[in-house]
């Protein structure tokens, strides 16, 4: 006896499933940009919560130094890198643009630690 197989039943069974995973995805989504938010509402807690222990304008210092400060690093660190692989090594533009790339992408872990 030859069992008769129903397309249509089949083809419920396959949507019924592609919708139940459309449904997952946008529960996942909304789940992680509710985490977001929770993530940037403490940060927004947590600085509210420094300006009333140290006051704003220690709080303005702070930013104002550190952000110098990096601009300055970040500065002074790329004419010293652009010095060493120009005239020391004696690369070419492409070279030297290569090595760097090397370099940010084998140093990316460090960035990535706590």
């Amino acid at each position: 006896m030859i069992k008769s197989v129903s397309l249509e039943s089949n083809y419920s069974k396959v949507d019924l499933k592609n919708r139940e995973i459309g449904i997952k995805r946008i529960e996942n989504e909304e789940n992680q940009s509710v985490k977001i938010w929770n993530i940037l509402r403490k940060f927004i807690e947590w600085l509210q919560r420094l300006k009333e222990a140290f006051g704003s304008p220690f709080m303005a210092v702070v930013i104002i130094v550190y952000g110098v400060s990096e601009g300055y690093v970040g500065t002074v660190r790329g004419l010293a890198t652009n010095y060493y692989w120009k005239d020391v090594q004696k690369l070419q533009p492409a070279s030297t643009q290569a090595f760097q790339v090397k370099h940010l992408l084998v140093s990316f872990s460090s960035y990535l630690r706590p």
